[in-house]
């Protein structure tokens, strides 16, 4: 099984699990800290838990998340980019997220 190393940055101790679209911030990282990608300031990303072409990195977390909370997680390649990478990302690279649950969308 593959490990995904998690940590809550801000907690409400609401019931963690979106299972609904909801807007998020968030910043993709190589290991170095590097920026891959990120969502835009003032213009949340709206994640829909039905989008099977989101990362399976972000999925984790929200499932891990309550509205409110934001965390940071060390995601393994087979859920971040894969094999083939991106152009930012060599393939089997572990990246890290982190994620601001903002409000329910």
């Amino acid at each position: 099984s593959t490990l995904i190393y998690f940590e809550k940055l801000k907690s409400n101790n609401g019931t963690a699990g979106i299972d609904r679209k909801a807007k998020i911030s968030y910043v993709i990282k190589t290991l170095n800290e590097g920026i891959v990608a990120r969502s835009q300031e003032g213009d949340p990303f709206v994640y829909n838990p039905m989008d099977s072409g989101i990362l399976g990195g972000i999925h984790f977390m929200m499932k891990n998340l309550a509205i409110g909370e934001s965390g940071r997680a060390v995601v393994p390649s087979d859920h971040a980019f894969g094999s083939d990478g991106n152009s930012k990302v060599l393939g089997y690279t572990p990246i890290i997220i982190e994620i601001e649950v903002l409000e329910g969308a």
